[in-house]
């Protein structure tokens, strides 16, 4: 009976929701969640065969949890993490350093030019890239500790996941590494023009 009440809880919200654009992830996490309680309600929930959907909206705590429900669901998110953030898909960790290479090399071109909108441009860019780089390490760091603890249900394709785990913890090294030095050359560069504007008034207080 509560099954069948979530249900039809579900479809009366689907039914009754207004008609505002929504997220497309978002819609699909609803409809992921719906399909779930309509499989429950005729007992024949599967979740493992959901996770790969539910995947990017599971924090990592309920994460973990989710993997010691059962081994076919740490089964499922081992080999879910690899096809989706691990290999080559557009939400892979290669391709989003993909797209924020290419900020950086616009905020090193701002910061060659020298200017001080440049700079400041520079400037910005540096926070949403310093940002961006250290919730891409973060994230390998818990994909690498899951892989760990629960990879061995995946048998030989833990070697591949953990190689890729790897080779992905070293890319996002090496662009944080470009960033911090990037950062560097706009603090030189800040503090050479403060010198320099200070050197000025000294000089026209002297002249005066």
């Amino acid at each position: 009976r509560r099954r069948f009440e979530s249900c039809l809880f579900v479809r009366r919200a689907r039914a009754c929701a207004p008609p505002l654009p929504r997220h497309r992830c978002g819609m699909e996490a609803f409809d992921a969640l719906a399909e779930v309680t309509d499989a429950g309600a005729h007992g024949a929930v599967c979740l493992p065969s959901m996770l790969g959907r539910l995947l990017p909206w599971l924090q990592w705590p309920e994460l973990r949890r989710v993997c010691l429900a059962e081994k076919a669901c740490s089964r499922e998110i081992v080999r879910t993490i690899h096809e989706r953030y691990l290999k080559t898909s557009p939400t892979s960790i290669r391709e989003r350093l993909e797209r924020l290479g290419r900020r950086l090399n616009g905020a090193q071109a701002a910061q060659a030019n020298g200017s001080p909108e440049a700079t400041a441009t520079a400037s910005t860019d540096l926070l949403v890239l310093r940002q961006s780089a250290f919730v891409l390490a973060e994230n390998c760091g818990k994909y690498a500790d899951l892989f760990e603890h629960v990879g061995f249900v995946v048998g030989d394709e833990l070697d591949e996941c953990a190689t890729a785990v790897l080779g992905a913890i070293e890319r996002v090294q090496s662009f944080q590494d470009a960033v911090n030095r990037l950062q560097s050359a706009v603090v030189e560069s800040q503090e050479r023009r403060r010198i320099s504007c200070r050197s000025r008034v000294e000089a026209a207080y002297a002249d005066d």
